[in-house]
């Protein structure tokens, strides 16, 4: 199973080195002066799909018509992703 790459649950930290004086070891400390984290992130993996290609591409796999199982179970599944607004809809999905 491939799964994304790329940790969509973020932080960022900035750290500000400040020196010592008087400190006989060259001491200096790294303090934290920022820190964010981005918003929380859904991720869901569709089975038999990946992220490119014409046969498994999540979005050009899909072929016209109703007749396609594989096509329609994809399409409802990025439709009920995109119907998600808040922790309740996610959890109950």
């Amino acid at each position: 199973m491939r799964t994304a790459s790329t940790n969509l649950n973020s932080r960022y930290i900035r750290l500000n080195q400040v020196i010592t004086p008087g400190n006989q070891e060259g001491g200096s400390e790294l303090v934290v002066t920022e820190y964010k984290e981005s918003p929380r992130a859904a991720f869901r993996i569709v089975k038999g799909k990946s992220h490119s290609g014409d046969s498994m591409g999540i979005l050009k796999s899909i072929k016209k018509g109703t007749s396609d199982t594989s096509s329609a179970e994809t399409v409802r599944v990025i439709l009920d992703c995109i119907k998600v607004t808040d922790n309740n809809g996610y959890n109950s999905g």
